[in-house]
Parts: C-alpha cells; sequence; structure tokens
C-alpha cells in the first residue's frame, strides 16, 4: 500500500531506478526555470521523484517521474563504482555534437573505436573492407589533475615531442548502441562532456549545469 510506503536507508542513501528518456526531459526543463528542486513523492498511487520548477514568467510548474527503488525488507546491495585513475581524459568539443556522427557510422556497423593519445587528439572511427568513417578532435582541453605519485611521468612527456605524444596511446572497441544512447545527453546543452579512457573503459563526465553531474560508463566489447 502506498500510504504505508516508508523509504529507509541506514546511511542515508536511497536508491533509485528511473527512465533516462524521463530524466533527461525533466533536466531540460529545469535548465529553462528560475527555480528548481526536487524529493520523492507518492505521486499518483506509486512512488515518484518530484519536479517543482518556477519559468520566467512566474509559473510553477510540476513533473512526475515514476521510480523504482529498493525494497526495503529486502534491500539490493549495490555500491558505487570506483573508477580507476584514468589513462587518458579530454574535454569534448561542444561544437561538434557527436550524435550526428554516431548516426553516419551506424549504418554501417554496430560498434566503433574510440582512441586518444598524449597529443591531446581524440578520434572515433568504423570500418569496413571497402569503407571507412573517421571523425578526428585535435587540440583538446585536458583536465587538471595533479597526482604526486605521477608528477615525474606527467614531466616527461610534457618533453616530448608531437609525434612521440601520438605513440602514447589508448584504444577501446566500443557497441555503438550504448554511445549513441549517451549521445541523448546533448539535447542538454551540457556545460562540459569530460571523455576518460582506463584500460579500454570509457567513462562520460557529464556537467550538466551547477554541480550536477552524470557519469555514464561504457564497457568495451571485444575485438
Amino acid at each position: 500500500n502506498i500510504k504505508n510506503y516508508v523509504v529507509h536507508s541506514p546511511n542515508g542513501r536511497v536508491v533509485l531506478i528511473l527512465s533516462l528518456k524521463n530524466l533527461i526531459r525533466a533536466m531540460k526543463s529545469c535548465k529553462e526555470s528560475t527555480e528548481n528542486s526536487f524529493r520523492l513523492s507518492k505521486g499518483t498511487g506509486r512512488v515518484c521523484l518530484l519536479f517543482r520548477m518556477k519559468t520566467q514568467t512566474g509559473t510553477k510548474v510540476k513533473q512526475l517521474i515514476p521510480v523504482d527503488i529498493d525494497s526495503p525488507t529486502n534491500p539490493i546491495i549495490r555500491e558505487e563504482p570506483a573508477p580507476p585513475i584514468p589513462q587518458f581524459s579530454l574535454y569534448l568539443p561542444q561544437n561538434k555534437p557527436l550524435k550526428p556522427i554516431l548516426d553516419q557510422m551506424n549504418i554501417m556497423s554496430d560498434r566503433i573505436s574510440l582512441e586518444m593519445n598524449k597529443n591531446n587528439e581524440l578520434t572515433i572511427y568504423c570500418s569496413l573492407p571497402e569503407i571507412e568513417i573517421k571523425s578526428e578532435w585535435g587540440d583538446l582541453e585536458e583536465p587538471q589533475i595533479d597526482l604526486m605519485e605521477n608528477r615525474e611521468q606527467q614531466e616527461a612527456i610534457q618533453r616530448m615531442d608531437e609525434r612521440q605524444k601520438k605513440k602514447i596511446n589508448g584504444r577501446a572497441f566500443l557497441n555503438l548502441k550504448a554511445v549513441r544512447a549517451f549521445s541523448q545527453i546533448e539535447r542538454l546543452s551540457p556545460k562540459e562532456i569530460l571523455c576518460c579512457l582506463s584500460h579500454e573503459e570509457v567513462t562520460m563526465v557529464v556537467n550538466l549545469f551547477g554541480e550536477i553531474k552524470i557519469h555514464y560508463h561504457i564497457k568495451p566489447v571485444s575485438n
């Protein structure tokens, strides 16, 4: 019974399972509002995430997103992923969206290759014996990560020339459907997207607005 439903978390955290499509729709509305808040609600007979928004004209808007949560009597133990420090990390260019490129590649194949190197270059491509589609970005910005244990390695890379930096690279083979699903986040016009590559696994860190960030993990497929 929804009236007697109680959400209890000993560590103050509740795991929510919801539709990414619905979340993107709500976040897009929040981005265009002047005031936003959200909380768990009983909604219309089931547990929901209630978004309250105030538009620039002063109109107040409510939006309910149905969610599933761990049962209080039989909780599912989940741990937040703790990805390793990435071997490569670069900010994607904001003026070159991924979706049009991925849509073209989807005609040819169901997977793509993503490559990054220490010369701040990122390449996405898919290929068949007869044809290849490739998109390359160069001179990308790298986040400032000050790690004492890697200081010597960082300084050594800075002393290298362009040809040497290109040789320090990493590659991941990814399911194209998973990457295309991620590209839908571009509809929210995020402030920045950081692409991280570590041991053939890719993580996209999306800074939507304010302190709201989404981590999107894309596991590799076999070569």
